[in-house]
């Protein structure tokens, strides 16, 4: 559900949840950076956090959590990386900078720690998790994939390795009796597994996280739901309905001081609360008791800046007897908080046009005193909620619609206050309209219509007469766009639109076009962990001195969008590529029927300096399937930082037959040297090249041929001397009025002379020299008797 909150900022920029029903008790600091916190109590009721520090573990006695102490650290090797969990009356201690497992014997506190080193099998892991049941999973050990490693902790001072989940790399999991859920960072996706037969683990299902890059999750106390968070700026924390893994939906998710570039790290689920551990914004409290209507309840910020990046706090746990919550932040020190659990009032409905009963899907909702806003969403469907009971009035309005005001609403927390309102439109009509193929007339289905003008949007999908139609339409000078897949996108930049103009016919050519303006189902595969390619409006960040990823798409098109690697903003490192190649994929394209296809695009193409010389590549490439073929390598040998530019292929320079089923791959890679790189696409085309001026840009002006005698009647000679043609690639390419190729001949030296003829039937024919981006100009011979 689309959830978009505006708060008003007091006090300095700190929203007006801050330091909201969560309370300091406490705080120790340290002269390191601290990592992750885990807590723990023994049996005579004392409560101790158990804090990874850049060289080791703190144990703290929070048992007063107004006077808290350090008892015992244990120092080790230097790593940013520390995870520690609990299991009965012993910690287990996993790093990315040391072997195996350390484990913390806790029964003699708070006199006596004894410490253990289990090897394990692995010199090195992200995160730990123990179950219910007293096994241990190790997530992203150095051992094949990266997966989980599974040890059995009946002997909780020898565990025993039972099994491993290796389909992926994992960050973090969570398990309760025979399921993990698996955190898969570099899919951007969790996983749901069955490890009952641990040595023999089985996916049950995965589902995408939106920012594709998944770095916890917790499950609800019932099992039904499942809350996730990308370690991305900007991020969400999402909520899933997992009760039926055949049908997994998201159904909320939230976000912390939209826009700021925040960064979610780790939630957990406690009594109906989502305890999330935020970098910058310190400590928040998620309602989640209603997971379709996340409401942030209380917030301790123990970080003093804003924004984008990795500081502030790493790790938080809310599961201490005294329902006390501990949080590491990672320069500020270990903080004690009091919480008061709360539930939101929530505020549910909908808004619908009050003659026709349309829902709409630009409505707001405005709680006054709380400068408390909400939009409906897609299906005119709003959900959102305060901490704050008490006695308001709310707003609900639309553009072109008399706003309504319901006065001396009565909000509760825990109560859901649902309203159903109509509201009423003095000008709103009724509009219909149709999309037709442009030469035959034939209504196109499935066709998609934006419709915007300065204050409304409107979008429609056609049935499969090519018509829709909308009862609640509102006048004003319209820019209306129009595609689908295998058509031609079409924009017209003004239409008036009003009761005495209430219809609209789209003619669409048929051809292969795609500016991004709408989601034509281009897909995105490769193992790269970030960076991948995203449709966005996108954000520009600068790498050096000038731009890494664009600011702008180009300007020719309809709308802000394109297709870049990763779009989190901030420094040039933040989301760009890496770990290997992310690759973009068109659908398929049936290039049969053209006679000489020739594929354009506009890319974008940065590699900076961060740790080597930059030396990564973009591919594009084409393929049928079966065979692939490398159409342009793009490095900063071959090209210029930080620009659109206009490139392109003949096709049959690498297929000429079975053209039926073509796709193009965009494939961007950073091969792990630590360098910056993102890439662009923009205004992807097929067209048909013979006897247009669509290429003239690609043509080598000095390149032309010599041909005599012409007109012929035995055998013609040809001359040709070639500039800037990459001669492993070039041929003679001869075709005839219609477009059909009747031979393609190799050319291997940059001057010389062909002959042909003495095969030729009489006609006229084109030659032209060509190789995979470039060619001359045609020349037009013809055979006499």
């Amino acid at each position: 559900m689309r959830k978009i909150l505006f708060l008003v900022f007091i006090l300095f920029g700190i929203d007006s949840f801050a330091l909201k029903n969560l309370s300091f008790s406490s705080k120790l600091a340290y002269s390191e950076d601290l990592s992750d916190i885990w807590g723990y109590a023994d049996t005579a009721g004392n409560e101790y956090a158990l804090v990874g520090l850049f060289d080791g573990l703190s144990i703290v006695n929070v048992t007063d959590p107004n006077n808290i102490t350090e008892l015992f650290r244990h120092y080790g090797a230097n790593c940013t990386w520390r995870d520690i969990k609990t299991w009965q009356d012993h910690a287990y201690v996993v790093s990315e900078c040391f072997s195996g497992i350390l484990i913390y014997d806790l029964s003699g506190l708070p006199s006596s720690v004894d410490t253990i080193r289990y090897d394990g099998g692995f010199n090195s892991c992200h995160n730990i998790y123990i179950d219910e049941n007293g096994f241990a999973y190790v997530f992203g050990p150095d051992v094949g994939k990266e997966g989980a490693m599974i040890f059995d902790l009946t002997n909780p001072k020898s565990p025993t390795y039972v099994g491993t989940y290796d389909e992926a790399n994992i960050h973090d999991g969570f398990v309760r009796g025979d399921t993990l859920w698996a955190s898969e960072i570099s899919k951007g996706q969790f996983s749901v597994v069955d490890v009952s037969d641990k040595a023999s683990p089985v996916i049950l299902a995965t589902q995408e996280t939106p920012h594709l890059f998944t770095h916890n999750d917790w499950l609800s106390d019932d099992g039904d739901y499942l809350f996730t968070t990308d370690e991305k700026s900007n991020a969400y924390v999402v909520a899933y309905d997992v009760s039926d893994l055949n049908n997994i939906q998201e159904v909320d998710r939230y976000r912390s001081n939209p826009g700021s570039g925040v960064i979610p790290h780790n939630t957990f689920y406690h009594k109906g609360y989502l305890v999330t551990s935020y970098y910058k914004d310190g400590v928040i409290i998620i309602d989640g008791n209603r997971p379709q209507n996340l409401v942030e309840v209380g917030n301790y910020d123990t970080y003093p800046f804003a924004g984008d990046g990795f500081d502030g706090c790493w790790g938080v746990y809310p599961y201490l007897p005294s329902e006390n919550i501990i949080a590491s932040d990672i320069q500020k020190g270990l903080f004690v908080l009091t919480p008061d659990y709360i539930r939101a009032c929530y505020i549910e409905g909908s808004i619908a046009d009050s003659i026709c009963g349309e829902l709409l899907t630009n409505a707001s909702i405005e709680v006054l005193g709380l400068s408390l806003l909400d939009d409906t969403d897609d299906n005119g469907e709003f959900k959102f909620g305060t901490p704050d009971s008490g006695t308001y009035d709310i707003v609900f309005s639309a553009p072109g619609y008399i706003s309504d005001t319901i006065e001396n609403v009565q909000l509760q927390n825990g109560i859901v206050s649902n309203f159903n309102i109509k509201l009423y439109s003095p000008t709103a009509f009724n509009l219909n309209g149709n999309v037709v193929e442009i030469l035959s007339r034939d209504p196109l289905n499935n066709v998609q219509v934006i419709m915007e003008d300065s204050v409304n949007s409107f979008t429609f999908t056609t049935d499969v007469n090519g018509e829709f139609t909308v009862c609640n339409f509102l006048p004003g000078n319209y820019k209306i766009t129009t595609g689908e897949w295998g058509y031609q996108t079409k924009c017209i930049d003004s239409e008036s639109l009003n009761s005495s103009n209430k219809s609209v016919e789209i003619e669409l050519a048929e051809g292969y076009y795609d500016d991004f303006s709408f989601d034509f189902d281009w897909t995105v595969g490769g193992p790269g962990q970030d960076g991948v390619w995203a449709r966005v409006d996108p954000t520009g960040t600068t790498g050096d001195t000038s731009l890494s990823n664009p600011e702008d798409d180009i300007n020719t098109d309809c709308f802000d969008k394109c297709y870049v690697t990763g779009n989190g903003g901030g420094a040039p490192g933040n989301d760009d590529v890496d770990n290997g190649p992310t690759i973009l994929s068109t659908p398929a394209m049936n290039l049969s029927l053209y006679p000489d296809p020739f594929i354009k695009y506009y890319r974008w193409f940065y590699n900076g300096y961060q740790a080597n010389n930059p030396d990564d590549t973009m591919y594009v490439k084409i393929t049928n399937g079966v065979d692939t073929a490398i159409a342009e390598i793009v490095s900063l040998q071959n090209s210029t930082n930080s620009i659109w530019m206009k490139k392109g292929f003949w096709v049959r320079s690498h297929f000429t037959t079975d053209l039926s089923s073509i796709y193009v791959l965009f494939e961007a890679s950073d091969l792990g040297q630590g360098n910056w790189v993102e890439a662009g696409i923009d205004g992807f085309e097929v067209v048909d090249s013979l006897g247009s001026g669509f290429a003239d840009d690609l043509i080598i002006k000095n390149t032309e041929l010599q041909v005599y005698p012409n007109p012929f009647n035995d055998q013609i000679q040809i001359q040709y001397q070639l500039v800037d043609f990459d001669i492993t690639q070039t041929q003679l390419k001869v075709t005839d009025i219609l477009g059909r190729i009747i031979s393609n001949i190799p050319i291997y030296e940059t001057q010389g002379t062909v002959y042909l003829g003495k095969s030729l039937s009489t006609g006229l024919y084109l030659l032209q020299i060509i190789d995979a981006s470039k060619r001359s100009k045609v020349v037009k011979v013809m055979k006499v008797e």
